[in-house]
């Protein structure tokens, strides 16, 4: 059932604090902790996810070939 009237203001309004207490309730994809440096990522850039792939694969199927 759709919210109406002040129901619906106080959704928009809630939802900004939804919104960061999901963030805080979820698993961090990476923490890494290394003496002073405390790095934690959300989620996984797609852009350094997909390079990172097409490193692997290129330098694997090179040691592979060169067997």
């Amino acid at each position: 059932m759709p919210l109406i009237g002040k129901e619906s203001s106080r959704w928009l309004v809630d939802l900004p604090e939804r919104a960061v207490s999901e963030i805080k309730s979820q698993k961090p994809f990476l923490e890494l902790r290394a003496g002073g440096l405390h790095l934690v990522m959300q989620k996984a850039p797609v852009r350094l996810m997909s390079v990172l792939v097409a490193v692997g694969c290129s330098g694997f199927t090179a040691w592979w070939t060169a067997r």
